[in-house]
């Protein structure tokens, strides 16, 4: 085994099976996969490069599980922490992503640290929920306005309700569609310890924090939120897009590898949740369905680690 690199030293790795892919998020803007001719001794050539580099940040050791930082790991999100590290900045007319995210982000995780539980059995009625959501709206914009300075009091009651109207949406929405045993909210695997994922005969190591877990029938359904454009599983967009779902298939793998330490359902499937005045979905819930297409993309990333090929991004 050769020493662990340090981050950004693409120095030797001795040949084999197991990778180890670098601390990045990986999601929408993340990774695309084709594959391509190959270079003079075997060497994959992938067609789209700038979309594959997202998986190839960092070099890790050879054949055997990287036991630092300074080997490469697949993270699929951002800790919680990460949403309230915001730089202070001038008063602004409006939240910015990504701030507006971690906002919407840290608000969800609240009321359902508080509430997903009652929420998911379908207590009470979704009017009710609303204004309970509501209170939790005020008290975490009030320590954002703290990090966020906003222009004056017009400005920060159009964005405290700009944020209450996505929540209630994200509630709505939430209320048809979660399943009916809550699990967790901001799951996070992979700490201390990375998950080890067999794809195609070699072994991924895997780091990352799931938005929400829900138990609904025999299936576990696992979903990430996002702020950003909505992208359904319609026309152009219904076909497995890397960009869009190497995120949520990592997820989706590291669950049910999990799955009986965590005491869930071996069946996983998973949405995107969106939220930006309106909520909707993009539906893996069926989720053999995304399965060859992500390990596809996912040996493909093993590949250009092996062959220590780093596309120019």
């Amino acid at each position: 085994e050769l020493d662990p690199r340090q981050p950004g030293d693409v120095g030797g790795q001795s040949p084999g099976s197991h990778q180890h892919v670098a601390d990045h998020d990986v999601g929408p803007g993340g990774a695309q996969q084709r594959r391509g001719r190959t270079r003079r001794g075997g060497r994959p050539r992938p067609q789209r490069p700038r979309q594959v580099a997202a998986l190839v940040v960092r070099f890790g050791v050879g054949d055997r599980r990287p036991r630092h930082p300074g080997g490469v790991e697949l993270r699929a999100a951002s800790p919680p922490g990460d949403h309230q590290h915001l730089v202070a900045a001038p008063p602004q007319r409006e939240i910015g992503q990504p701030a507006y995210g971690a906002l919407v982000h840290l608000i969800a995780q609240e009321f359902y640290q508080q509430h997903g539980p009652a929420f998911c059995r379908r207590e009470d009625d979704l009017a009710a929920w609303r204004d309970r959501a509501g209170l939790v709206v005020d008290e975490v914009f009030e320590r954002f306005l703290g990090q966020y300075p906003l222009a004056g009091n017009a400005v920060r009651g159009t964005q405290r309700e700009r944020v209450r109207r996505d929540i209630h949406e994200l509630l709505a929405y939430d209320w048809e569609r979660s399943g009916k045993r809550f699990v967790a909210v901001e799951r996070a695997f992979g700490r201390p310890d990375p998950v080890a994922l067999s794809v195609k005969g070699r072994a991924l190591f895997v780091r990352g924090q799931i938005d929400r877990i829900d138990v609904d029938g025999a299936g576990t359904v696992i979903r990430d939120l996002k702020t950003g454009r909505a992208h359904p599983r319609l026309g152009k967009e219904a076909e497995p897009d890397p960009v869009l779902d190497v995120q949520l298939a990592v997820y989706a793998l590291a669950t049910e590898r999990l799955a009986r330490a965590w005491q869930l359902p071996a069946k996983v499937g998973g949405a995107y949740a969106y939220v930006n005045r309106g909520a909707d979905e993009r539906d893996w819930r069926d989720f053999d369905a995304l399965r060859p297409a992500a390990e596809d993309w996912l040996a493909l990333a093993g590949d250009l680690l092996e062959a220590r090929l780093f596309p120019r991004t």
